[in-house]
């Protein structure tokens, strides 16, 4: 996890982009999701930086984030 001081789509991405490529797991991350955050509006940039599927949760249906990461465990 890493603070970002703000929510602009810029920051965030660039926190993101660096924790995904400097992580210590050594597994590849093949697919993203996301809530529909206006933090997240450069996530085509963040895919192709990335090599990943990004994906979006519906609408007020956040549970449903929780329940594919249940799945693909």
């Amino acid at each position: 996890m890493k603070k970002v001081e703000t929510k602009k789509a810029e920051i965030v991405r660039n926190a993101i982009v660096d924790l995904i490529k400097n992580n210590t797991i050594n597994m590849p991350i093949l697919t993203i999701t996301f809530d529909n955050g206006t933090e997240f509006a450069q996530h085509k940039q963040m895919s192709e930086d990335l090599n990943a599927a990004i994906y979006f949760a519906n609408p007020y249906h956040s549970w449903k984030e929780v329940l594919m990461k249940t799945r693909m465990d």
